[in-house]
């Protein structure tokens, strides 16, 4: 199974880890219906940046052991950041349920060089954002996900998955 932090080394024996973002996304796109993916799995024991103390008080929400029961195989990971000349330096993409409820999983789509979450290290490509200062994501539209992203003051605090 992929996990978050995983770095994509080959897609059906093509070696992508030098190239783009994009060139990899486009050759997903292009395989058959059975791809071999090769990874690099993160490594748990390599130092982590400590995280900052929450810039905002606890509010309410899904608790962060409330997220790990929902989602036990994910290495949750609370995030706070700033926002700076452009917003936080990170966008979204969101991804439909299967099961018609008009339900989105809001996932981190790209970080940008030298923005808040670039410089803080701790967002990756492919987390999951399930809440956003205290307010849960998990089974909101992507409307109301984007409204709530939107509607963050200066300090946000996420919690990623």
């Amino acid at each position: 199974l992929l996990r978050v932090g995983d770095h994509i080394i080959k897609i059906d024996g093509f070696d992508v880890e030098r190239g783009s973002y994009e060139g990899a996304v486009s050759l997903l796109r292009t395989t058959d219906d059975t791809v071999v993916i090769e990874v690099r799995r993160f490594d748990a024991s390599e130092p982590q940046p400590p995280a900052p103390a929450a810039l905002l008080p606890p509010a309410h929400g899904v608790s962060l052991a409330g997220l790990a029961a929902i989602f036990p195989d994910n290495d949750l990971v609370t995030v706070s950041l700033r926002k700076g000349p452009v917003g936080l330096g990170f966008t979204v993409a969101g991804v439909e349920e299967s099961d018609d409820s008009g339900a989105c999983g809001i996932y981190v789509d790209r970080i940008s060089e030298g923005g808040p979450a670039a410089l803080d290290g701790r967002l990756r490509l492919g987390d999951q954002i399930l809440q956003v200062n205290g307010q849960q994501l998990v089974g909101k539209t992507h409307e109301a996900s984007m409204a709530i992203l939107r509607g963050t003051g200066q300090d946000v605090a996420l919690i990623v998955g």
